[in-house]
């Protein structure tokens, strides 16, 4: 601490005050008026010379200028405390006593801050410093506290594809292939679906006064479910009872091992393939394939589409093949009619 701020003290006489001024040393701080002024006023000192204030308190070396013809007694060296805003540092700066006047002690410095509830975090470092070597007008963090530490909000990780939208499979060539979309969420029993990360609460704080700071509030998950699906004894992780595709409604993890398409089999859905059953509402249209693992039923008509199951077949309204059309069925096949088409039943 070689640099010092400039600072100033009262000689007191007989009816007359002087300000005294110590120019700054090594790039220091120039006194600010409002700091006289300030001082003066507290020390109830209101009849001083303006004029004569600012003549000296800019001054290249030490200077003195009568200021007050007024009376006043020794005033003893004053320590200001100032806490920031957020209440986190204490900072305190030291005023000269005039002649005669005393200066602090360390203990007395001690009781200053306990007056004024400054108990947390006291660092008197630079305070004893100063004791030593005095450093008037200048800054010095005496105190600081402890800032919260802000948590984590909860958060859920879904291990499945949760983007239900159909996104067509680009080739090397730069085509697009809509026969691969891949919007099911395949799943087998046992995998681990959705993962819940507990909120972090964070680490409470304190204030150079003592008073607890608390962190921001996070935000809590549970993971919801529906059928098919088995969570651990911490209910943390998710996970799939049977064989199927998964499916998030709103934050609702559900499996299901029946897939059912509510339109037709086109572009729109591209080619199926499942370990389940499937059960389609509309038509299947030219070019598209079903392959399922278990049964297929179809509401709408078949076209010159590839329709393969290990289980039945059930074709509510049956097939216009168009000599394109390929069936094959492990179990039974229930059809309306059969027309143009290649049909194995097995």
């Amino acid at each position: 601490m070689s640099q010092k701020n400039s600072y100033f003290n009262l000689i007191i006489e007989d009816n007359k005050i002087k300000l005294k001024v110590y120019p700054p040393v090594e790039g220091g701080e120039l006194l600010k008026l409002d700091d006289v002024t300030g001082y003066l006023q507290r020390n109830r000192i209101e009849e001083y010379d303006l004029k004569a204030i600012n003549s000296v308190i800019h001054a290249v070396e030490v200077s003195e200028a009568v200021i007050s013809n007024s009376k006043s007694y020794p005033i003893n060296e004053y320590m200001e405390i100032t806490v920031t805003p957020d209440r986190m540092f204490a900072v305190v700066r030291f005023f000269a006593p005039s002649n005669n006047g005393k200066r602090l002690s360390i203990d007395e410095i001690k009781s200053d801050l306990r007056n004024a509830k400054i108990v947390n975090g006291v660092d008197l470092t630079y305070v004893e410093r100063h004791v030593a070597d005095p450093h008037y007008m200048t800054q010095m963090v005496v105190a600081k506290g402890e800032k919260p530490v802000n948590g984590e909000d909860a958060r859920i990780e879904y291990m499945f594809n949760t983007d239900r939208k159909a996104k067509p499979q680009l080739n090397q060539d730069g085509t697009v292939d809509f026969h691969k979309l891949n919007n099911i969420s395949h799943v087998k029993e046992g995998d681990v679906l959705a993962v819940l990360h507990k909120e972090d609460p964070g680490k409470m704080g304190k204030d150079v006064y003592g008073v607890e700071v608390r962190p921001r509030k996070v935000n809590k998950l549970a993971l919801r479910y529906g059928n098919n699906i088995n969570i651990s004894e911490d209910g943390t992780t998710l996970y799939s009872s049977v064989d199927g595709h998964a499916t998030l409604d709103g934050d609702r993890v559900s499996v299901s091992n029946m897939y059912t398409v509510h339109a037709d089999v086109d572009n729109s859905t591209g080619d199926i393939e499942y370990n389940g059953s499937i059960s389609v509402l509309g038509n299947v249209r030219t070019g598209f394939k079903i392959r399922a693992k278990g049964s297929i039923e179809i509401f709408g008509v078949v076209e010159g589409a590839i329709i393969i199951a290990d289980g039945d077949i059930v074709l509510h309204r049956g097939i216009q093949g168009m000599g394109r059309c390929q069936v094959v069925a492990g179990g039974n096949l229930i059809s309306k009619f059969i027309e143009s088409a290649n049909v194995a039943v097995n």
